[in-house]
């Protein structure tokens, strides 16, 4: 009976870890519900915005849609990056109750789009990057297109 009790214990206490472990090399969760996305240029020798005004300023729900997929379905870059210094600064806004937190939450990513496809890292951890899916990358290109503005 107690090596029962004992591999019950075993089994169940692994059973979160198996679930926690298992999107280690996916884009983190924190970025979440975005309710606006303003693009700025970034200042390559500050890696801070280049201005206060927005080149492109994303509210409507299909360009929300589009750019929580860029950074959704990313996935992590596995080692050391050598790179020149990305050229845009994306803060995103979320109004949404996430995280048990209350009240307006922003965000700050660093990033970069080509035909390709691009990557991005979180402000606060300029280590540890993420590539975008080239699907993803193409399918926001033709939003832009759409609304006429460019990257």
């Amino acid at each position: 009976m107690k090596k029962k009790l004992i591999l019950f214990f075993i089994i169940f206490l692994t059973i979160p870890f198996y679930f926690g472990c298992e999107n280690i090399y996916k884009s983190p969760d924190n970025i979440k519900l975005k309710d606006s996305v303003l693009v700025f240029r970034m200042n390559e020798d500050s890696w801070d915005k280049d201005s206060k005004k927005a080149i492109i300023e994303i509210t409507d729900d299909e360009g929300i849609e589009l750019f929580n997929n860029l950074i959704d379905n990313a996935t992590k870059v596995e080692g050391v990056l050598d790179m020149a210094p990305p050229s845009y600064i994306a803060e995103i806004t979320s109004s949404k109750n996430y995280e048990g937190s209350i009240g307006a939450k922003t965000g700050t990513i660093i990033f970069e789009l080509d035909a390709f496809g691009g990557l991005y890292c979180k402000k606060e951890d300029t280590h540890t990057w993420y590539t975008f899916r080239t699907n993803d990358v193409s399918n926001f290109a033709k939003y832009l297109d759409k609304i006429n503005k460019k990257i």
